[in-house]
């Protein structure tokens, strides 16, 4: 059986450069399952971790629009097999594969690929991947990404954008070495005039290639983003915006030579102030253009498909309930995976269980730093789900300085006149006392007025706090989660680059405008946090209403029921 279950899998693309050997250990870790008519192999919406090939039997593969219309795109038969990206992949299963004639079906779990790969990894280079995972895998990875999420689409500015940044330069250094040229009979001036080309136009070609490397656009399944840095400032600039809060994806080619050479700009037009995230020299427009539509409608095609697939296990329990296991039976474990070669067989066991994790034992130093906490706060708390944001001590700084050199200055005034003795001693103590209480007064001030000023952010809310010692005056300003359109993350200078400081401008479709976090710390890091909160609010939002959904039909189906049940009491 495992020869012929080897025979078949070198007709998958993916084993076709597999010695016999290797295909034979890899037939091993295929699991054969029964299915009949009406049995879904994968559903649309869901995660799937396994190939699987028809050794008989036929399947169809059933695609949803974003409508909710399903359309058969392909039929299976014995032999065929379906799922290749569900081994190296994470994403959500784009079609239903259901059964349409009594089927047996082999299956290769991730798992267990994973665990031969690493086992033998030599087989790892005679896989043969396709295109498209390929480029998937290949894809760079940022530290931003939340779980579920992966790179579409990754590009640089086109080259055509450096050869237009580097006229400039090129212009400066043939000019200088003209002049130099025209004054040779001056000493020692056209080597310093060629000296300083060299300088002045290879610095300046340097810093324009930076800039143009720097510079670089990603498309997300859950947020399309431009990173932009420019020197010799380090400004860096972050712009996204939540794929759900595109409107319309513009292309623009301007002149011939953009037509020529297939660059221009995509205008990613969203709800918010500022009203689209440009992508400029960007390299075949259309692809990418293309692309975010692709995305949309395939991440409402997938809404569509989960809310489906919920309202139909909502259906099952309530017309086929599922009965309860008895007491004191186990749960049956996986068995070992077994390698074969031949009549050779060895098993290999499965990892041990992770030990169980011991709370944290609450320390003596834990608890004082609670305790000055508030003479002390950290730049980032949280409570619950609640997250505060402290501005950046350089704030406090800037505003402690003044005072704090006031009261020193005071204190060794005093120290050194009570060091002299003079004929007034005592009143110019009490002077000296009273302007040391006044700048300690106004030292605590500001430092309170910089503790009360923080940003929030909960579950369903951002908002912006500026608060007054001493409850004079507070100022709060919130926005929906909901409502926030694009993110956009800014380090202005080169000081805010080497101390991790910056604004997060959150541009929102409500009446609050848009929302600033200044001096904060780490602000992409702010960003990304943001942004994760949102797609939580999201997915939440998309269970309630779910929830919601089934509740109503199960409604439906009761108001059904009793009017069944009065008609046929009536006959």
């Amino acid at each position: 059986m495992t020869e012929e279950t080897a025979d078949k899998l070198r007709q998958i693309e993916l084993f076709s450069r597999l010695e016999t050997g290797d295909l034979r250990r890899l037939a091993a870790l295929f699991e054969r399952a029964e299915y009949r008519q009406d049995d879904c192999l994968t559903q649309h919406g869901e995660t799937s971790t396994c190939l699987h090939l028809l050794e008989s039997g036929r399947a169809t593969a059933w695609r949803m629009d974003a409508g909710g219309v399903e359309e058969p795109v392909r039929d299976l038969g014995p032999g065929d097999s379906f799922g290749v990206a569900a081994l190296f992949l994470n994403d959500a299963s784009n079609v239903t594969v259901q059964i349409t004639e009594n089927a047996t079906v082999l299956s290769l779990e991730r798992s267990r690929l994973d665990q031969y790969l690493d086992d033998f990894p030599q087989v790892r280079d005679g896989l043969l991947l396709p295109a498209a995972i390929e480029e998937r895998l290949s894809t760079p990875q940022f530290d931003w990404l939340t779980a579920d999420e992966y790179v579409v689409f990754f590009s640089t500015k086109s080259r055509w954008a450096l050869v237009a940044a580097e006229v400039t330069p090129l212009l400066i250094f043939l000019v200088v070495t003209a002049v130099a040229s025209l004054t040779r009979h001056i000493l020692y001036l056209p080597v310093i005039l060629t000296a300083s080309a060299v300088l002045v136009g290879g610095g300046l070609a340097l810093i324009k290639w930076q800039d143009w490397r720097n510079d670089y656009y990603v498309v997300t399944n859950k947020r399309v983003v431009h990173h932009e840095s420019r020197l010799p400032t380090l400004r860096v600039t972050v712009k996204q915006a939540p794929l759900h809060q595109v409107q319309n994806v513009n292309m623009l080619k301007s002149g011939p030579i953009a037509k020529s050479f297939n660059f221009g700009t995509l205008y990613i037009q969203t709800a918010g102030v500022e009203g689209s995230i440009a992508f400029r020299y960007l390299d075949d427009p259309e692809q990418c253009q293309q692309l975010i539509f692709d995305l949309l409608e395939k991440t409402r095609s997938l809404e569509k498909a989960i809310e489906r697939v919920a309202i139909r296990r909502a259906m099952e329990q309530r017309l086929e309930p599922q009965e309860l296991p008895e007491e004191g039976t186990e749960a049956e474990t996986a068995p070992p995976i077994q390698y074969t070669s031949g009549e050779a067989v060895w098993d290999i066991e499965s990892p041990p269980a992770e030990p169980r994790e011991q709370p944290e034992r609450q320390s003596i130093l834990a608890g004082i730093g609670r305790r000055i906490g508030f003479f002390l706060p950290r730049f980032r708390e949280e409570r619950g789900r609640v997250v505060t944001w402290h501005k950046h001590p350089f704030v406090l700084a800037k505003a402690i300085w003044i005072p704090a050199l006031i009261l020193v200055a005071a204190l060794l005034a005093g120290v050194a006149w009570a060091t002299i003795g003079g004929q007034s001693f005592s009143s110019v103590v009490l002077v000296l006392f009273f302007i040391w209480c006044l700048s300690l007064f106004w030292l605590l001030w500001r430092y309170e007025d910089w503790r009360n000023d923080v940003f929030q952010m909960t579950d369903s809310h951002i908002i912006d706090i500026d608060r007054l010692p001493l409850g004079l005056r507070e100022s709060k300003r919130q926005a929906a989660l909901e409502q926030v359109q694009n993110v956009n993350a800014e380090i202005p200078n080169v000081w805010a680059r080497l101390f991790n400081y910056g604004s997060v401008v959150i541009e929102t479709a409500g009446a609050a405008g848009d929302l600033t976090f200044e001096w904060v710390m780490r602000p992409r890091a702010v960003q990304a946090e943001i942004f994760q909160r949102i797609e939580a609010l999201r997915a939440k939002q998309r269970t309630e209403e779910a929830e919601r959904r089934r509740t109503e039909m199960a409604d439906w189906f009761s108001v059904y029921d009793e009017m069944k049940e009065g008609s046929d009491s009536q006959e």
